[in-house]
């Protein structure tokens, strides 16, 4: 699997900066492009055109007069400010970067931007229309707001080979990069494919990565917190087919409070 891209979502309404780091992350281990996309919302410019139209300050609670016009320049404002802090994160981890302005509505204009080869990335915040965003992505990244990326096991979720070895491949990559362990957890109860798995990640430890393999019923995240053990996880990994659920993403995400990469079979 091919991942060229790692689109960074950004709009006025969410805070990016989790998930600009949990992308940074991924495209060293990766050595991928990060391309941040700032959307303008035609939607809420269109709402501040309205001659009722009136924003609450959030200090004193006062209602004053706003035109499309003013949120136009303000949106600027943040799409400027978005781009200097993808700059900064990328020059100062030697990444290849680029920064793409639009206006419409925001799910449509991610969806428009994924290309097959991408990674799509997106805030806690937004995850919950998210995977409609990213319907032609190859994968989603789920950000989270944790102040330390740095620290915590690589743990990665598989079944069948097909979408789990290039997890694992993944996975492998960031374990050795940031010289973290590698947990590969296998949804199965059959020791045989235990087994079978074993044999195929022996090159890893070889390559010097710190491997441990287990194993699990299914993919409730409590389930696998149980599994995993108590070592914290810094980078959780999907490669399973069964799960395409927001909301099983943003469970995991709370659960283990990491960043998550879910891949698209």
């Amino acid at each position: 699997m091919e991942l060229k891209r790692i689109v960074v979502a950004i709009d006025s309404a969410h805070r990016s900066d989790h998930a600009l780091e949990a992308a940074a992350l991924l495209a060293e281990a990766l050595e991928s492009e990060i391309a941040g996309l700032f959307v303008e919302d035609s939607d809420l410019i269109a709402a501040a055109a309205l001659p009722f139209t009136r924003v609450t300050t959030p200090f004193g609670g006062l209602a004053v007069d706003v035109t499309g016009d003013t949120l136009a320049g303000e949106l600027k404002q943040q799409a400027d400010a978005a781009r200097r802090s993808l700059r900064r994160l990328s020059e100062s981890r030697r990444l290849k970067w680029s920064f793409e302005t639009r206006r419409g509505r925001i799910d449509r204009e991610i969806r428009a931007s994924a290309l097959a080869t991408d990674i799509v990335c997106l805030s806690t915040s937004e995850a919950a229309g998210g995977w409609a965003q990213v319907e032609n992505a190859a994968a989603i990244l789920l950000g989270f707001p944790r102040r330390d990326l740095s620290a915590g096991d690589i743990v990665v979720l598989i079944d069948d080979p097909e979408l789990g070895e290039p997890a694992v491949e993944i996975a492998a990559k960031l374990a050795l990069r940031n010289r973290r362990r590698l947990k590969i957890i296998l949804v199965s109860s059959a020791t045989q494919a235990l087994s079978a798995w074993r044999q195929r990640t022996e090159r890893l430890s070889g390559e010097g990565i710190n491997v441990d393999i287990g194993a699990c019923e299914d993919c409730d995240p409590y389930r696998l917190l149980d599994a995993i053990g108590k070592s914290p996880v810094g980078f959780f990994i999907s490669g399973i087919r069964t799960v395409a659920a927001p909301g099983w993403i943003k469970a995991c995400s709370a659960t283990f409070r990491c960043p998550v990469l879910v891949l698209k079979g």
